[in-house]
C-alpha cells in the first residue's frame, strides 16, 4: 500500500460551509425573532412556531437538522 504524496495535494477547502434547518419553539414572538435572525446570520435556515402543537407538527412536517425550545 502507497502511501499519498504531500505534495500532490489536490486544492479543496478544508471546511465546508454548513447550513441547517433549525427549528425555532418560542411563545415569545421577540425572543423567536431574536434567535431566528441570530441563526439566519450565520448561515442557516429557521423556521419559527410559537406553541408546542405547532412545534410537533412542524417538526413531522418539515424534520428540521434541530430544533431550538426557548
Amino acid at each position: 500500500m502507497s502511501r499519498p504524496d504531500p505534495s500532490r495535494r489536490e486544492s479543496r477547502p478544508i471546511i465546508a460551509a454548513m447550513c441547517a434547518q433549525v427549528l425555532v419553539a418560542d411563545d415569545d414572538p421577540r425572543q423567536a425573532e431574536v434567535v431566528r435572525r441570530y441563526l439566519i446570520a450565520e448561515g442557516h435556515a429557521a423556521v419559527v412556531v410559537h406553541d408546542g402543537r405547532a412545534a410537533l407538527d412542524t417538526a413531522r412536517r418539515l424534520r428540521p437538522d434541530c430544533w431550538c425550545w426557548t
